[in-house]
């Protein structure tokens, strides 16, 4: 608690985001708006966030040339999110 009895608001953020079980939402959302900043704009040329379910994000990729080229490049990727985000939400890639 901060002066007075005052909590930093992303305290309290963070707090109400756990309690209504968002906080995978709220991260879910930051991945996909954020997608060329998290790995980079020459890849987020080449595929862009579909979906996620069950910590499976699903990629789609610009042609079949570049879904085989991620699918070989999908350890690098998963560490880029990782790193770049914070979080292991994503624990697998599956491009479409």
């Amino acid at each position: 608690m901060g002066k007075k009895g005052f909590q930093n608001i992303q305290q309290v953020l963070n707090k109400v985001l756990k309690n209504y079980s968002l906080e995978n939402q709220v991260k879910k959302e930051q991945l996909f708006n954020n997608w060329d900043k998290i790995i980079g704009k020459e890849l987020a040329e080449k595929c862009s966030p579909i979906k996620m379910e069950n910590n499976i994000l699903f990629l789609k990729a610009k042609n079949s040339v570049w879904r085989n080229e991620l699918k070989l490049r999908q350890n690098d990727l998963l560490n880029i999110i990782h790193e770049n985000t914070g979080n292991k939400l994503i624990m697998n890639i599956r491009f479409i």
